[in-house]
């Protein structure tokens, strides 16, 4: 029987009511409730300020890929950080394609080939990414609620897991300030709004793609985000680049 979002959602809190640590809860998210889709391992990771991913929920992962504490950068190739860099959620379907994409999987693809990693966001901010690690042959939906669920789900855990930095953020009454931009950053920005990644948008402005990355990393600053997506947003809503769909 199908599993409706209201159900979904409602056996995650459910699981989250009964697992207060990090190793109970994705204990808890995989046989719980994700067992029907086939997980057999998950991990959860939190991005901090300084856009390192650090892993605060693992559970079924036997040769270490996974250790809570772990850290990682958010631009180190990895299903965690490449779900937070391109906002979306990411499957790799088949052994083959997750060595190919994460060759540091190379131990556990036969056990686990499928997998299926998902931002966690709340309220406009990025709070980091969940990963689960599904049986083979399983086939993932992306319109499936119980994924949708999951981050949301994820995104409540990682406000309580650091509660006084996500408020601050999102503190509406917080002063706003005006973004220091180079010219040539504001360039980067535009060009970012029409979706160029960051090897084309060296070519085109005629620099190194490291340069270009580390102008991406002090927009990212100056806007207080984690992700092009947030960037290119605010800086519409305050008129600074132009909008390339008008």
């Amino acid at each position: 029987m199908a599993i409706t979002h209201a159900q979904s959602l409602q056996r995650l809190i459910a699981v989250m009511a009964e697992a207060a640590d990090s190793p109970g809860l994705m204990r808890s998210l995989v046989l719980e409730v994700l067992n029907g889709h086939g997980a057999r391992a998950a991990a959860l990771a939190y991005l901090d300020v300084t856009a390192r991913l650090r892993v605060v929920g693992a559970y079924g992962f036997s040769d270490g890929e996974f250790l809570l504490g772990q850290q990682a950068s958010m631009w180190a190739p990895g299903p965690l950080g490449d779900a937070i860099r391109h906002d979306r959620m990411l499957v790799c379907a088949t052994a083959d394609e997750l060595l190919r994409q994460y060759p540091e999987f190379t131990n556990a693809a036969q056990e686990y080939p499928v997998v299926v990693s998902l931002p966690v966001r709340s309220r406009g901010l990025v709070l980091g990414a969940v990963l689960v690690a599904l049986a083979p042959g399983s086939v993932v939906a992306g319109d499936d609620p119980v994924w949708s669920a999951l981050a949301e789900l994820s995104g409540w855990h990682l406000r309580r897991y650091s509660p006084r930095r996500t408020e601050s953020l999102l503190d509406s009454r917080a002063p706003t300030r005006t973004p220091v931009l180079s010219d040539r950053q504001l360039q980067v920005l535009q060009l970012m709004e029409q979706r160029q990644t960051n090897s084309q948008i060296a070519t085109r402005l005629g620099y190194s793609t490291a340069t270009v990355r580390a102008d991406a990393l002090h927009i990212f600053r100056e806007f207080q985000v984690h992700s092009r997506h947030d960037a290119v947003r605010r800086a519409l809503e305050a008129s600074i680049i132009d909008s390339s769909q008008s």
